[in-house]
């Protein structure tokens, strides 16, 4: 008798559970069961071809995931209830237009929304402390209604500004997210890192000097033996002149050769040498 029937008002009664019977209603879009006693929404309510499901201020704990099967549902109020989390599957609802979950328990938001085509949300008055960065998608969205929230991402001060603040704000934070770290433009460790052998051998400056292991050793009264390699005083002074000479090379070339076997680096480290000993040597004259 009633399967023609399309639109169902509940609204204010007792209602505590409801009937299976109702599946029977093959064309029911519009039902408004607000302000009864429902603490669970069957699995079966979501075959039905509904449009519009109005449940708000019942004692609902939850939304079963059979949800995702209302594929036609365009609008649906479950506010001021006890819903603490909202199913994942709410994001199957592909022609939901309008969503209102105000004054629930909820403390999270699912990333889920936001590939849905809402027009209109309303999450005041809940424990929301964070709208996820991915509603920035939600192109569609005209108005979105968040107050009495411990808002703190987005902050409070830039909530109060409206839609398009808080679309900014995400839009920022998702850029500092996909931002990849500066690659640091490095030099070559090979040729730049430590400075090398300003000479090939120890025999470039001693070429008549025995370069053998030297024990070190000193005497039978404990003193240091000085070793064979070091240098004496006229040997010094042959290797001040031989390093002023470097410095007052051509420094194109100087630099030229160094470079293309010890690197830049060694040659500035040679300069630098050759100066200072050329400052040296000419102290002693």
């Amino acid at each position: 008798m009633f399967a023609p029937l399309e639109s169902l008002n509940l609204y204010h009664n007792c209602i505590k559970v409801i009937p299976e019977a109702i599946i029977n209603l093959q064309m029911l879009t519009y039902l408004n069961i607000s302000r009864n006693q429902l603490s669970v929404l069957p699995k079966f309510l979501f075959i039905l071809p509904l449009k519009v499901l109005v449940v708000s201020n019942n004692k609902l704990l939850s939304i079963p995931e059979e949800i995702g099967k209302a594929k036609d549902l365009m609008e649906l109020d479950i506010s001021c209830n006890e819903i603490q989390v909202l199913p994942a599957h709410m994001g199957k609802l592909l022609a939901l237009r309008e969503l209102n979950v105000r004054r629930n328990w909820l403390q999270v938001l699912p990333d889920e929304l936001s590939h849905l085509p809402l027009i209109r949300l309303d999450f005041s008055c809940n424990k929301i402390t964070e709208i996820p960065i991915s509603y920035r998608k939600l192109k569609q969205l005209q108005h979105i209604v968040l107050d009495n929230n411990p808002m703190q991402s987005p902050p409070a001060q830039i909530c109060l500004k409206g839609k398009i603040h808080i679309f900014k704000y995400l839009n920022l934070q998702a850029c500092r997210l996909d931002k990849k770290p500066d690659t640091l433009d490095l030099p070559s460790l090979g040729k730049r890192c430590l400075p090398q052998q300003l000479t090939d051998s120890m025999e470039d400056f001693y070429p008549s000097k025995n370069h053998g292991p030297d024990s070190g050793i000193g005497s039978d009264n404990g003193d240091k033996r000085l070793s064979t390699t070091e240098p004496s005083d006229d040997d010094t002074m042959s290797l001040h002149s031989q390093v002023s000479e470097t410095a007052r090379a051509d420094p194109h070339i100087l630099l030229t050769k160094l470079d293309s076997n010890k690197g830049v680096l060694s040659a500035l480290v040679i300069l630098a040498i050759g100066y200072y000993s050329h400052c040296v040597f000419c102290l002693f004259l």
